[in-house]
C-alpha cells in the first residue's frame, strides 16, 4: 500500500501523472458515524410531584338486614313432671325358637 506522502513524492518526481487513476483503487472508508450528542434537555420540573387524587367512587353497600328478634322462651315448669303414661299393652315375650335339627352321621362308606 502506498501512502499519500509517497504518492506526492512520485508526482513531484514526474514518475506518475497526477490525473491518472491508480491501478487498484483503494476501498472507500466506511461512512463516519455521527458523533454522539446528548439528548435534548427536558424542561425543568420539581423533583417529586404528587399524583392526582383518584376520583371518589360510590361503593355498593346492600341494605343492612334488620336485627334478629328473639322470642322469650316458655317459662320453666315449677317442678319435675314425670312423662305421661299411655295405656298400652306391655310387649309380650318373643316365642321360643324351634330347636335346631340334629345332625345325622352318614353310614359308613362302602369298602
Amino acid at each position: 500500500m502506498t501512502t499519500l506522502r509517497q504518492l506526492h513524492d512520485l508526482v513531484q518526481a514526474g514518475l506518475i501523472d497526477a490525473l491518472e487513476p491508480a491501478a487498484e483503487p483503494e476501498p472507500a472508508p466506511p461512512p463516519a458515524r455521527a458523533a454522539w450528542t446528548a439528548p435534548a434537555a427536558e424542561p425543568q420540573r420539581p423533583a417529586w410531584t404528587a399524583p392526582a387524587p383518584e376520583p371518589t367512587r360510590g361503593v355498593y353497600m346492600p341494605p343492612e338486614a334488620p336485627a334478629p328478634t328473639f322470642e322469650k322462651p316458655a317459662p320453666a315448669p315449677a317442678a319435675f313432671e314425670p312423662p305421661p303414661v299411655y295405656d298400652a299393652p306391655a310387649p309380650s315375650a318373643p316365642e321360643p325358637a324351634a330347636p335346631a335339627p340334629t345332625l345325622q352321621q352318614p353310614a359308613s362308606p362302602p369298602r
